[in-house]
């Protein structure tokens, strides 16, 4: 195989052999010479070093230029090159104090590091560092004075940095600062920095020192580079550990390594927890930090000795910081985020990243992203910037910037504006001066943007701009122009200050895109579109806007749309502040609710004239149909105080038509004063020529309705005071045709002009309670706000034809009087006047009527009361009433009635007065300012002349030949007599116009058919209580009588000084106590001398009380309690107690029971008070007991007589009577015994039987007198009675027992018949017999029967047999 050989170079080959060989020489010389200077260094030098302690000094203060002292120096050989120790080593400043203490120096060479005159390594341990700014603001560090600004070469410095490695161990450095405390650091910040307006500090504030231990220091150093990490701890209130690390590369060219203006690259710092007031104390932040704690990392760039920008990481919690001075506090309860800065020759850029805080007020920046470009203008290249951001809040932003130090304009109007929302993103460019740029172009996206109009001074009067609430908006313009489209949900707002007086437009849905323009410096808009709705409207417009040309006012506008509908209870809002505040006030009271649709709106011209009152100025016109409306069209608010409302107008529909400043209704049908029921008005028009200038409103209608709905209209509204309540009271029926005319001056409500007519067609009308109906009405009424006019009117009035003429007419100087008169002339019947209710209670008085009469009558009103009269000769009515009032048919009285109204201290009353020829009249003043008139005070008269009228009440003045009580109480009404009438209805009953004080005289007075002669009484009335006196023949005293009512009962109370009660009398008492007790009133009577059927009965005293035993849980009868019925006479006194009540469940039988005690001084002479004279003589004693019986107590009836009563009467005499009225007591006194069977007592009985005592009890049963111990006691015989006797039938069935004289056997009969009358009488009978033979034969027993006037007497023998009759009138002495 052929291989090549190489090519060959001798030449080169020798020349390299030569330099090889050179080489080899060189470092052979190099070897020996370093190792001659080794064995210099090892064996010579380092035993040596402390000798040249001294001489170092002084190399050392050569070099770095101040005195140095070293108190140790030794060596220590550890190889190639020994290392040197150097203790406690000062550098002293220029007062000769120690500026830097070095305990401990560790020096290390090598051979690199020798052959450059530098160190390998330097260690200080603990070593005492004191740096100092001094107040000239001059820089000195352990002594040694440091420029770092300037070029002068520091000698120490560039010794530091030469070396190749610097280690500091555990070693502490103090800071003083006795320059201005938070001014830039001199030399070490940029000029714009420097150029940062500062707040201003006190020159002598004390100097601010700060001391670091555990410095732990490594600075590493090469040709052109440098590395440092410095570690310490700052005092404990001041934060933790950190650590701060730099890289640093100087310049090719520099040849002085501790020169700081050479020096380019980056700084870095890492406070874990750190108190950033603390630190600003020592680090120029240019702010005012007062508090504030957390942690910090930052990175700082510097290029060429000068701060050119960096990174500051943040995480920080309750920082509050200063800018200015003069500007508020900025307060953050967390603050995080990067901030970063960069600044040049050219400009500057600051940005933020995730930059987020929390402020103490609770404003809360999530996090946004922000950067701004800037360079300073340069010749004629102009300054520019660009801004770019995203997830801005701008709420958040705005609390930032007030509290920065921005310039005093843009201050005062952040100030003045709020604003909310998020930036979503942004992009603006310029050129120019920031605040008014030559030239601009921006993008921005905002998100919930909320932009009021700004907040203006009081008297600043800037026009304020729209604002925004709640919108999406996305801009995008230059300076010539650009677009803006805007979106709104349910929480958005417009704000239209200036333009609408509630500024504030709440939207459910907005989208408005606008196109806009700047031309020869004024701005304009091209095409705008507007869509917009919310809870009052639905509408969409479009149109164009032009600026004003002298930049002033609102500009021109020229706009169409539609409006879909509006609320129109909220239209008022919409309109624009130019209207004048009366009219848009108007529109806000007078449309209550409903809707305004298809609103066709033509807005053109300049807003500043809105709504151009000339039509040369522009357009304004809003056209739509009202739907529904309810229309208060004279509000409240434009009514005088407490006048009636207008009556509303409900349901209305038609076209309403906005034209500039008129506006005008037509077509229009509404419902007014309900919404259901309410008159129903139609070919309604309704206007306001100028709703500018003395706004008037001209209002007119149809209707047909009922004719009580246009009655009930004109009582509630102001039409009542403007006819001055003429037709207040009134009442219609039927059917009536309105038409009327309405003309408001909305300033001046009171000016209201009224104008209509009212079509009655047969209609009933009654114009107050007061007045009469008027019948099937026809006619025209033509009425205006001053009154109305009748034309012939034709009706009936109380039963009869009537025709009516007149009208009213108000003065405006007395709106209260009006001139209202009313004319009619007609025929009334009977009938008619007794329907005629509003005559009470004269309406009454027709039922004793008969027949008609003509009559002429004048109707007029008073303060809204009806004043009328009424004349009539009443020929052909017959009247039947009492004398004298009575009349016939033909004959002639003149009747005059008149009502007058008159105001007395402010109260309205009026005066009835009547007049019935010159026989009766009345006269009543009443009082009309309730609902129904109360009679005050009146007088009556009736024969005589009527009495003046009193200061209060009714008085009566009666002078008649015959007054006839019943005939007058039967022209009273039932329920008066009773006391049963209502309360409440007193106002207009009888009981009001009846009198209160009565004077009566006249000849004889007949009531219930009793009669009274020469009568003369007088009395008053309180209420339903009567107080009496009077004296007639028949009687005199006092009476006092209470009338029963429905809470209490009757009451008479007596005090007579006599009563006279003839036979006929007796009757009728006994007639009128046959009534029910519960219709008796109690009674109180005492008579001092009773006359009764010609007998005179001495004092009677009567009390009795009616007991409503109804109201009992028990049902019982009724009752009447008779509490005292006592009779004195001279001869006897009756004391005696009962009661009257019905008989028993469900019975209307009456009962009375009578608890009586008669005490008889002389019985003789009583019985001849009562009418049987010759029956007694003398007698005294007592009867007791109780008797009862079916009726009245006024009233005995014998057959159902029942009770028992006891005798004891003492010496008396029978005498001698024939049957009558002494009937039985002729049986008693046994003259007709000896007539007929025993003439040996013919002396003893004849002349009548005398005795000492008569004792005994008597029963009645049902009419039927029985007795089982009756015993008359006389001086020669006792007489022992027991039987019956039947008072009804007045018959007897008796056995009589008679001993002629008293004995021991006498007594014994006595004192067995006490004991029991059959056994002691038929002892004393066995023991008379068996005794006394003689005594047995005069001893008689007779039986006693038939009737009182023809008794049959029977002879009882002694063995038994049948005796021998006699009859009592046929025998003789």
């Amino acid at each position: 195989m052929f291989v090549p050989s190489l090519p060959t170079f001798p030449r080169l080959s020798l020349a390299l052999s030569h330099v090889i060989r050179a080489i080899a020489w060189v470092l052979l010389v190099l070897g020996v010479l370093l190792g001659m200077a080794w064995g210099t260094l090892h064996f010579w030098i380092v035993p040596r070093i402390g000798d040249y302690r001294p001489a170092l000094e002084r190399l050392a203060q050569q070099s770095i230029g101040v005195p140095v002292r070293i108190g140790q120096i030794s060596a220590e050989s550890t190889g190639w090159a020994p290392s040197f120790e150097l203790r406690n080593i000062e550098l002293l400043d220029r007062e000769g104090q120690p500026g830097l203490h070095l305990p401990k120096v560790v020096i290390a060479i090598s051979v690199q590091s020798a052959l450059a005159l530098k160190l390998e390594q330097l260690v200080l341990d603990a070593p005492e560092l004191d740096i100092r700014l001094t107040a000239e603001g001059a820089w000195r560090v352990a002594g040694l004075d440091w420029a770092p600004n300037t070029r002068s070469d520091g000698a120490a410095a560039d010794w530091l940095f030469s070396q190749r490695e610097v280690i500091v161990r555990g070693g502490t450095v103090r800071w003083t600062n006795e320059h201005r405390p938070h001014q830039p650091l001199p030399g070490l910040l940029s000029p714009l920095t420097q150029k940062t307006s500062t707040p201003p500090t006190n020159a002598h504030t004390p100097p601010v020192a700060l001391a670091l231990r555990d410095v732990d220091l490594v600075l590493r150093n090469s040709a052109r580079h440098h590395d440092v990490r410095l570690d310490a701890t700052p005092p404990q209130e001041w934060g933790s550990r950190f650590v701060g690390m730099g890289r640093f590369r100087r310049s090719l060219l520099s040849i002085h390594p501790g020169q700081w203006a050479d020096w380019t690259g980056q700084v870095y710092a890492h406070f874990p927890e750190v108190d950033v007031a603390q630190l600003g104390q020592h680090v120029p932040l240019g702010v005012d930090i007062a508090t504030g704690t957390g942690s910090l990392r930052l990175w700082s760039d510097v290029a060429r000795g000068q701060w050119t920008g960096g990174l500051a990481d943040v995480n920080l919690t309750g920082l509050q910081t200063t800018w200015a001075s003069d500007a508020q506090a900025l307060v953050l309860e967390r603050l995080s985020g990067r901030l970063g800065a960069r600044v040049s020759a050219l400009g500057f850029e600051v940005s933020t990243q995730h930059l987020a805080f929390v402020s103490a007020n609770g404003v809360a920046w999530p996090g946004g992203n922000v950067s701004l470009e800037y360079t300073h203008p340069e010749g004629k290249n102009p300054a520019r910037g660009q801004i770019q951001a995203d997830h801005l809040d701008l709420f958040a932003l705005r609390e930032v910037a007030l509290r920065m130090p921005l310039p005093a304009g843009l201050h005062e109007r952040l100030q003045q504006q709020d604003i909310s929302g998020q930036v979503g993103a942004l992009k603006w460019r310029w050129q120019g001066d920031w605040q008014s740029p030559e030239r601009y172009d921006g993008q921005v996206t905002l998100e919930g943007l909320s932009l009021p109009p700004p907040t203006l001074k009081v008297n600043d009067k800037t026009p304020q701009r729209p604002g925004l609430q709640g919108a999406q908006a996305k801009v995008s313009m230059t300076q010539d122009g650009g677009q803006v489209t805007v979106s709104m949900g349910s929480d958005g707002a417009v704000f239209l200050p200036g333009i609408l007086d509630d500024a504030e437009v709440r939207v459910q849905s907005l989208l408005a895109e606008a196109t806009f323009k700047r031309e020869a410096g004024q701005w304009r808009v091209p095409q705008w579109k507007l869509k917009l709705a919310n809870a009052d409207l639905q509408g969409e417009w479009q149109g164009k806007w032009q600026a004003a040309a002298n930049g002033n006012g609102p500009g021109t506008l020229d706009l169409q749309g539609q409006i879909k509908q509006i609320d129109a209870s909220r239209a008022h809002r919409y309109l624009p502040v130019t209207l004048p505040v009366n009219v848009r006030q108007y529109v806000r009271d007078a449309v209550v609710k409903g809707v305004y649709s298809d609103v066709q709106v033509k807005l053109k011209g300049d807003l500043a004239r809105l709504p151009f009152a000339d039509p040369k100025e522009g357009e304004f016109r809003f056209a739509g149909r009202l739907r529904d409306i309810e229309l208060d069209y004279l509000p409240a608010a434009l009514l005088p105080p407490k006048s009636l409302p207008w009556p509303r107008l409900y349901k209305l529909n038609g076209l309403l038509v906005f034209d500039r400043l008129g506006m005008k209704l037509t077509d229009a049908s509404a419902r007014a004063g309900d919404a259901r029921t309410g008159l129903s008005l139609t070919a309604g028009q309704a206007d306001i020529a100028d709703m500018a200038h003395q706004a008037v409103l001209n209002v007119s209608a149809d209707n047909k309705a009922s004719a009580t709905q246009v009655l009930t209209l004109v009582q509630k509204s102001p039409l009542d005071a403007l006819l001055s309540g003429a037709l207040r009271q009134t009442q219609a029926t039927g059917t009536v045709q309105t038409r009327f005319k309405l003309t408001i001056p909305l300033l001046t409500p009171q000016n209201t002009k009224v104008q209509g007519t009212v079509v009655l067609a047969g209609n009933d009308l009654r114009m107050s309670p007061a007045t009469p109906l008027l019948e099937k009405a026809q006619g025209t009424v033509q009425f205006t706000e001053t009154g109305f006019t009748l034309g012939t009117m034709q009706a009936r009035v109380l039963g009869g034809p009537v025709r009516i003429e007149g009208g009213l007419r108000t003065s405006p100087a007395t709106v209260a009087e009006t001139g209202m008169q009313l004319r009619a002339q007609g025929q009334i019947t009977a009938e008619g006047l007794r329907q005629a209710k509003e005559f009470a209670p004269l309406n009454e008085l027709a039922q004793y009527a008969s027949g008609a009469t003509t009559y002429s009558a004048q109707l007029g009103w008073r303060q809204g009361q009806p004043e009328w009269s009424v004349q009539s000769p009443l020929e052909g009515l017959a009247l039947q009433l009492p004398s004298p009032l009575g009349k016939t048919a033909a004959a002639r009285v003149p009747l005059s009635l008149r009502v007058r109204v008159q105001n007395q201290s402010g109260v309205l009353q009026d005066q009835l007065q009547f007049e019935w020829g010159s026989v009766a009249s009345a006269n009543y003043v009443r009082d009309l300012s309730g609902a129904e008139p109360v009679v005050l005070r009146g007088s009556l008269s009736l024969g005589t002349q009527a009495p003046a009228l009193p200061a209060t009440g009714v008085s009566a003045t009666v002078a008649l030949d015959r007054f006839s009580v019943n005939d007058w109480e039967n022209l009273l009404p039932a329920s008066l007599l009773s006391g049963e009438e209502k309360s409440g209805t007193g106002k207009t009953a009888w009981r009001a116009y009846l009198p209160t004080r009565l004077g009566l005289q006249a000849n004889t007075i007949t009531a219930d058919g009793r009669t009274l002669h020469q009568v003369v009484a007088g009395g008053v009335r309180e209420d339903l209580t009567w107080r009496v006196n009077v004296d007639a023949r028949e009687l005199s005293g006092h009476v006092v009588y209470r009338q029963p009512s429905r809470e209490q009962l009757g009451h008479l109370f007596a005090r007579l000084s006599r009563l006279n009660l003839p036979p006929s009398s007796v009757a009728e008492v006994e007639g009128l106590l046959e009534a029910p007790p519960a219709n008796l009133p109690s009674l109180d009577i005492v008579v001092e001398q009773l006359e009764l059927r010609g007998k005179n009965l001495g004092r009677i005293e009567i009390e009795a009380v009616n007991t409503e035993q109804q109201k009992s849980r028990v049902k019982s009868a009724p009752e009447w309690q008779l509490n005292k019925f006592n009779l004195t006479v001279p001869e006897a006194t009756l004391r005696s107690t009962g009661r009257w009540l019905t008989a028993g469940e469900g019975g209307h039988q009456r009962k009375t029971e009578m608890n009586f005690k008669l005490d008889v001084t002389d019985a003789g002479a009583l019985l001849t008070r009562l009418g049987t004279p010759n029956a007694l003589r003398g007698g005294t004693g007592q009867l007791e007991g109780t008797v009862s019986w079916q009726g009245s107590p006024m009233a005995l009836h014998y057959p159902s007589m029942s009770g028992q009563f006891g005798v004891k009467m003492g010496r008396g005499q029978f005498l001698k009577a024939d049957a009558g009225a002494a009937k039985l007591l002729g049986v008693l006194s046994l003259q007709a015994l000896p007539r007929r069977l025993l003439l040996d007592f013919r002396d003893v009985f004849y002349e009548g039987f005398a005795f000492d005592s008569v004792r005994g009890d008597v029963t009645i049963t049902q009419g039927i007198a029985t007795t089982r111990n009756m015993q008359i006691k006389g001086v020669n015989a006792l007489v022992q009675l027991d039987g019956s006797a039947d008072i009804a039938h007045e018959t007897q069935k008796l056995r009589v027992v008679i001993l002629p004289a008293l004995d021991a056997g006498t007594a014994s009969l006595v004192a067995g018949i006490a004991l029991n009358p059959v056994i002691g009488l038929t002892a004393f009978l066995a023991q008379l017999f068996l005794q006394n033979p003689l005594t047995k034969a005069n001893t008689q027993e007779f039986l006693i029967d038939g009737s009182w006037a023809e008794p049959r007497v029977t002879k009882v023998s002694s063995n038994g047999a049948d005796s021998k009759t006699s009859s009592a009138p046929n025998a003789t002495p």
